[in-house]
């Protein structure tokens, strides 16, 4: 999947995804018991740079010692055979 096709299909994907959650949340409020999950997706200018993803990378991990950061996952997309 090249990079706009992949872009389409996760914004499309995130915008599905959130609407489906708001017919759940509408008329509740949100009390302390409620979790946000926050996704964010990175493309690199240069994406053959090691450097530049363990830069990325490395940051990232950094705001896991922000005290109101209760997880953090990081991943990188998988590589898949051409198709």
């Amino acid at each position: 999947m090249n990079q706009p096709n992949r872009r389409k299909f996760l914004m499309g994907t995130a915008a599905l995804c959130t609407a489906s959650a708001l017919p759940a949340l509408s008329g509740k409020e949100l009390d302390a018991s409620h979790k946000l999950v926050h996704h964010v997706f990175f493309w690199l200018k240069r994406p053959d740079s090691e450097g530049d993803l363990k830069m990325l990378l490395e940051g990232i991990r950094g705001l896991a010692r922000i005290p109101s950061v209760k997880g953090l996952h990081v991943g990188v997309p998988a590589s898949t055979e051409k198709r």
